[in-house]
């Protein structure tokens, strides 16, 4: 028998959806507080427990202030752009930790073009948002976020997955070239921070791979934002082109510019001339040191290497 829902999510859920909303729960182990639950409209959800520092990610990122959770209720969702929706459903305080409930995503990648029309949107409407108002968002410390996968960073925390550390090694054996060129800013993530200082700062949604974003009629649904960072918008570009490179393979220069095109049209954020070239480069090399390592040897790591060059 599955342990029950805590009664702080049934009655958060209750009030905001009726009395009976929650039609059933699942649980990934029996005697486990349940993962997900249906709602009556049919919404299949999942339940993410948090606690500050709680797993080795939170840990590596500081996220002491659990940021899924302070970004699910602080408000900021409900000021996403048209065409950018959230797969948050609702945050709840529990005597220990929180909990976030979010719509379940499909793993399959989402069609490019919504996905980084949206994520210009969401760049576009926070740019210049002041640093003082999200401090109490508890974003990810650039430098950690630059660094979560870095193989230093994966030493220091062993439980985290030892693929992430085989695929670097298969990076490195395939292609040398990109792996001199990621290890001194590994090494060294204060450059590459300073580097991205000088270019126009956003909200970034910091993990936009597939299962946490999808996109629907209207654009896209954006999920799990536990590494949300501020910096420039051409970071989470970076993100989505290394970490759908199923996608984008073939594709890279279309991708981008798909991008560029819907942040010129805004007119928030630079899109043409030399502050656009660094920071789409800065992006590029960022995307490649948090999600290089999902590469192995994938066709898409040398178009990157030739585009850089």
């Amino acid at each position: 028998m599955s342990a029950s829902l805590e009664p702080e999510i049934v009655a958060r859920l209750e009030q905001r959806y009726g009395e009976g909303c929650v039609v059933s729960v699942s649980s990934d182990h029996p005697v486990e507080p349940p993962t997900g639950l249906t709602l009556s409209d049919g919404t299949v959800c999942r339940i993410r427990r948090l606690r500050p520092s709680g797993d080795w990610i939170a840990r590596a990122t500081s996220d002491e202030r659990m940021r899924a959770y302070q970004i699910a209720s602080s408000g900021l969702l409900r000021s996403l752009p048209a065409g950018v929706s959230t797969a948050v459903v609702d945050a709840v305080a529990l005597p220990v930790g929180a909990a976030v409930i979010e719509r379940v995503l499909p793993d399959t990648p989402p069609a490019l073009e919504p996905l980084l029309v949206g994520l210009a949107r969401l760049h576009s409407a926070f740019v210049g948002f002041p640093a003082r108002l999200t401090a109490e968002l508890g974003l990810s410390p650039l430098a950690a976020w630059l660094t979560l996968y870095a193989p230093a960073t994966l030493q220091r925390h062993p439980e985290a997955p030892a693929e992430i550390a085989e695929r670097w090694d298969a990076l490195r054996a395939r292609m040398p070239s990109m792996w001199a060129r990621l290890e001194p800013t590994f090494g060294s993530p204060t450059v590459m921070v300073e580097a991205l200082r000088t270019c126009p700062a956003t909200i970034l949604h910091g993990n936009a791979i597939p299962g946490n974003v999808a996109a629907t009629g209207g654009g896209v649904v954006l999920g799990d934002w536990s590494q949300a960072v501020r910096g420039p918008g051409a970071l989470d570009l970076g993100v989505v082109l290394v970490g759908h490179a199923e996608t984008v393979s073939g594709r890279l220069s279309e991708a981008i510019e798909i991008y560029r095109a819907e942040r010129g049209r805004v007119g928030r954020l630079p899109s043409s001339g030399e502050v656009w070239e660094r920071e789409l480069r800065l992006g590029l090399i960022a995307g490649l040191m948090r999600s290089g390592w999902r590469l192995g040897g994938h066709v898409i790591a040398e178009a990157f290497e030739r585009y850089l060059d």
